[in-house]
């Protein structure tokens, strides 16, 4: 797993660092429309944390973004595109 020095050897505890990943960052202003969508995507993400990491969905990748909401930032042109899964572009650093 490329970020596990950063936290751990598993994909939760990665996730989980401070800072690491925006969804995660303690925004209190996050608010649940559709609870019955929110249980099924807490059910996928409890699958995806005790998932093996041989299975990494985004092919290797150590950065992401929404290039929707945010562009191509500049950190992305040292950056090669791995896969894009929905609206997020996965990339391997150089």
């Amino acid at each position: 797993m490329s970020r596990s020095y950063w936290g751990g050897n598993s994909i939760k505890n990665v996730c989980l660092q401070a800072g690491q990943f925006e969804c995660w960052n303690g925004r209190s202003d996050i608010e649940i429309h559709e609870p019955q969508a929110y249980e099924e995507i807490s059910r996928w993400a409890d699958e995806i944390f005790d998932a093996d990491s041989s299975q990494d969905p985004t092919g290797g990748a150590d950065h992401y973004n929404n290039p929707d909401k945010e562009g191509y930032p500049s950190w992305t042109q040292n950056c090669e595109r791995v896969r894009k899964i929905g609206n997020h572009q996965f990339y391997k650093g150089r």
